[in-house]
């Protein structure tokens, strides 16, 4: 098959090929560890090249940097994550293949065993991204939050998981051919390759996108945090010559239950039904956190043991003094365990003991340049939320003009089915200092609430009833009414010209997101324009340009 055949082996080819498979397997391991080293030293010593003071004329070169770098941070396949991480993976793999292959010559079971050998020796840096702590060793030589390396984990686990198959059915083969499969399933070794082999299986079925999300609460989270736990242990038992990559895997998933559990505090709870749909959750911590409760961070709320932790964006926190801090929630009731006992606690008018975890999120990166750093508080910044997503977008807009002074560069898109969704927010509304830059579309809007709405907005926000023109939103923001010639049109060369980089934030539903970037995406690829893109989705962190 493909050049290779069952070659008989003296005593010392047998030696040799076990050298060459741990040097493979070793190679294969070190690489990213030296990337990752590399990377850290770079980011240690290199100062930051960015430049606050813009040209006001810009080169080809940085004209087709900034159209390069919009298209590899577009997200193609949400599952991934942004087409660089696809085309990193693409070239990683090919690597793998590559040292898997390398020195076989026609034999077939070097290359069957190198498939095995290398596999597994990419699962400590696999575990490695698992980690979600700011305080993971990734994270640390990278400064990649846990929500933008977890497009990596999922990618890497399919990877390992192609190679590890192959493996196990180049090896089945093998068995069937030379008629040893009845004699060799009894062995101890072979039997546990197969759980391992089936243990792989069942964790690439349950991650698939649609699986996952239909039964994330009952099944995914705790058969993943498992099955990840019984692989290690049946791998350490399979075969000896892999065991320094399985313990080092061993070793960062406690290390990863550590330090969730450090991250994590005992909180009573209290909720009260904010609409027909949204429940307001209020809850009071104590001790220290390793990060402050910026707008955009998020936390994870569970009932304690290996219960799915639920996570859900903040929507406000306020230090009541002696290391006490009240935060605010909004969480949908989507049927799920937490949900359904929050409105449960809702309806009873009790409190309910939770642990909370974090807060986490990379807003806990990009939330303290976009308020305190000067040359970024002039530039102006689109916020664009999909319903339950104002929750991140709202918060993040209130602080934005409030550290400006005025939300007159500010402009807030929210937009959501029903009025129902607006019931949690009408603090935000009502603020006459933020209405003017907020635009409502509700694209479900009955009879009704069309004529309270349009009675509404003589003093508050601007509402539609129609689904956002986002090509007519995004146009009004980015044009510069000085740059348009006499019949009103924009003169693209003028265009060219650099001018301060526009902010825009989303957060909402893959078509939202997607169609709001198709509209920026015009300003980048034909006139160059440099936008900063932040892009929070709830489940898989986001893309950030």
């Amino acid at each position: 098959m493909f050049g290779y055949e069952f070659v008989s082996l003296t005593k010392e080819q047998v030696e040799a090929r076990r050298q060459l498979l741990d040097q493979a397997g070793f190679q294969a391991y070190l690489v990213p560890i030296i990337i990752l080293v590399l990377t850290y030293t770079g980011r240690r010593t290199i100062p930051n090249s960015s430049n606050n003071q813009y040209k006001r004329n810009i080169g080809r070169l940085e004209l087709i940097s900034r159209r390069i770098s919009w298209l590899l941070n577009t997200t193609y396949i949400g599952e991934f994550g942004p087409l660089r991480v696809q085309l990193l993976g693409l070239l990683y793999t090919a690597f793998l293949l590559f040292r898997i292959t390398y020195r076989t010559g026609n034999d077939y079971m070097h290359v069957t065993k190198a498939f095995g050998h290398v596999a597994v020796a990419q699962l400590p840096l696999h575990y490695l991204l698992s980690i979600k702590s700011p305080s993971s060793p990734i994270t640390l030589a990278t400064g990649l939050t846990h929500e933008r390396l977890n497009a990596y984990h999922r990618l890497f686990g399919r990877i390992i998981h192609a190679l590890l198959a192959t493996h196990a059915i180049l090896y089945l083969r093998f068995f069937a051919l030379m008629n040893l499969l009845p004699k060799r399933i009894k062995d101890t070794d072979v039997r546990l390759g197969i759980v391992a082999f089936w243990s792989l299986n069942f964790l690439g079925i349950l991650a698939i996108p649609p699986i996952r999300a239909a039964i994330y609460h009952k099944v995914f989270y705790r058969s993943h945090a498992i099955l990840s736990a019984v692989l290690v242990v049946v791998l350490w038992f399979h075969v000896p010559y892999t065991r320094i990559y399985v313990a080092q895997a061993a070793f960062f998933w406690i290390l990863n239950g550590i330090l969730r559990n450090g991250a994590s505090q005992p909180v009573k709870v209290t909720c009260k039904a904010a609409s027909k749909h949204l429940i307001q959750v209020t809850m009071k911590t104590s001790g220290k956190h390793l990060h402050p409760y910026l707008p955009g961070v998020h936390v994870y709320l569970n009932a304690g043991g290996l219960g799915p932790r639920t996570p859900f964006t903040v929507l406000s926190a306020r230090a009541l003094g002696n290391g006490i801090s009240q935060i605010e929630l909004i969480a949908k009731n989507s049927g799920g365990p937490m949900t359904g006992s929050f409105a449960r606690v809702a309806e009873e008018g009790r409190e309910l003991e939770l642990q909370l975890e974090g807060p986490y999120g990379e807003a806990q990166q990009y939330m303290p340049l976009l308020l305190n750093n000067k040359d970024t508080k002039r530039q102006k910044a689109l916020l664009v939320a999909g319903g339950v997503g104002a929750t991140y977008a709202l918060p993040i807009f209130k602080a934005l003009a409030e550290a400006r002074g005025s939300a007159a560069d500010l402009k807030f898109v929210w937009v959501m089915r029903t009025a129902q969704d607006l019931r949690w927010a009408q603090n935000y509304l009502r603020d006459s200092k933020l209405t003017p830059s907020i635009e409502l579309s509700i694209t479900r809007a009955s009879s009704s609430e069309q004529e309270a709405l349009a009675k509404e907005t003589e003093q508050g926000p601007t509402v539609t009833t129609s689904r956002p023109n986002f090509d007519g939103i995004v146009d009004s923001f980015f044009t510069l009414k000085a740059e348009a010639n006499s019949s009103g049109k924009q003169d693209r060369q003028k265009l060219k010209r650099d001018y301060d980089p526009i902010i825009v934030m989303v957060c909402g539903p893959a078509s939202l997101t997607n169609a709001l970037r198709k509209s920026v995406g015009r300003y980048v690829w034909e006139y160059g324009r440099d936008v900063k893109w932040y892009e929070e989705q709830f489940g898989f962190g986001g893309s950030q340009v």
